[in-house]
């Protein structure tokens, strides 16, 4: 009798444990990917560096907690924001204009480098295929050169009869062109061609100063002087 109670007493432990077992767990649910109802970490994605103007770089960092890698990261235009490689990484997709860019990086780390000018997003996936588009990598505008870094040369123009001519060539750290050119008065200065990538012809047109105004895609925008003086007539 007694022997038959500990049997029926150890019977019913086990079947109590299995009951606590089977009531769930106290994990987060993650929607969206292919372990949705699953417990999955979250995705922390990073850029540090500023991505405004032609030319710069920033550097993607993504982690999540006990998941090494690899992650995919997309650049949504890759002719605005291409990807490239930060240590270890494997390019899956060309930076053609227009056109999705995709790498995969092992250790969740990513160059990100402004090439033209335009709106793009970035966007990773991790663990389970949980997708994180951060806020702050949406609609990324690149814009024209950094600002301070539009240089002409020669910086200024000193014409001594009408009808002279000279040409100035334009450098932008980050950005090859086209600049627009004005002159500030046409009767005194002109100038050509009023838009490309240079170099641009200044003739005198009569005497008198004019400055030539230069912009970039962006903002920046620096000034060109030009003074023309015309003496006529014989000394007696």
């Amino acid at each position: 009798m007694t022997r038959l109670f500990f049997r029926i007493s150890g019977l019913v432990a086990v079947l109590a444990l299995a009951v606590g077992c089977s009531s769930g767990s106290s994990g987060a649910s993650i929607t969206g990917g292919s372990g949705s109802g699953t417990s999955v970490p979250p995705l922390s994605v990073n850029l540090i560096g500023p991505l405004q103007y032609l030319g710069e770089t920033a550097v993607l960092q993504v982690s999540q907690p006990g998941f090494i890698g690899p992650y995919t990261i997309t650049s949504s235009n890759g002719s605005v924001l291409t990807l490239s490689q930060k240590l270890t990484s494997t390019q899956r997709g060309a930076a053609s204009t227009g056109s999705p860019q995709t790498i995969i990086s092992p250790n969740g780390q990513a160059y990100v480098t402004a090439v033209g000018q335009g709106t793009a997003s970035i966007s990773v996936n991790g663990v389970n295929g949980i997708l994180v588009a951060p806020t702050s990598l949406q609609s990324i505008t690149i814009g024209g050169g950094v600002p301070g870094s539009l240089v002409a040369t020669p910086a200024a123009f000193a014409f001594t009869a009408t009808g002279q001519t000279g040409s100035f060539t334009l450098t932008e750290t980050g950005y090859p062109g086209p600049w627009t050119v004005t002159s500030s008065n046409s009767a005194v200065v002109s100038v050509s061609p009023a838009s490309g990538s240079g170099p641009f012809t200044v003739t005198a047109v009569s005497a008198g100063a004019a400055t030539i105004s230069i912009t970039d895609g962006q903002t920046n925008t620096i000034p060109l002087p030009v003074g023309v003086t015309v003496t006529s007539g014989a000394i007696q």
